[in-house]
């Protein structure tokens, strides 16, 4: 994705979506096929289901002897091209299923607030590494 002329490119970010712990079973049959969808968006109070513009996907993890259904390992990289201050990163991890996906379990980070994980400086031209742990609600259960 391109930012527009009229918007000027501040970076990059990489988001790498390590795992997920502790999810519920979705499937009566086998195991959960999971996927996490991160996106980059303003900060609202609407956190369950995001899907704008600055939208990356995981690859879809059938059960593997790393990939158990309720505790997958992604270890997968995306990046978002910046073109305006940081606010959240909205996370949900979903089932693929034939019919209609399942939403196991959604997340925000606050990129903003120093409280969950600091301030995200984008007027620096240095890479940095940063590790956060976002507490997820359970869709079925309603727990973090």
């Amino acid at each position: 994705m391109a930012a527009s002329s009229s918007q000027r490119l501040k970076g990059i970010l990489s988001v790498t979506v390590l795992k997920a712990n502790n999810l519920i079973k979705s499937d009566l049959f086998g195991e959960n096929d999971c996927y996490a969808i991160i996106s980059l968006e303003p900060l609202t109070n609407q956190s369950k289901v995001k899907a704008g513009k600055q939208t990356q996907q995981t690859e879809t993890y059938q059960k593997t002897q790393i990939h158990d259904g309720c505790h997958p390992i992604f270890n997968e990289k995306l990046l978002f091209p910046v073109a305006q201050e940081l606010e959240a990163l909205y996370v949900q991890v979903w089932d693929s299923d034939i019919g209609k996906d399942d939403l196991l379990a959604y997340g925000t980070l606050n990129l903003l607030d120093d409280d969950q994980g600091g301030q995200f400086n984008t007027n620096t031209n240095k890479e940095w590494l940063h590790t956060v742990t976002i507490p997820m609600i359970n869709e079925k259960r309603g727990d973090g």
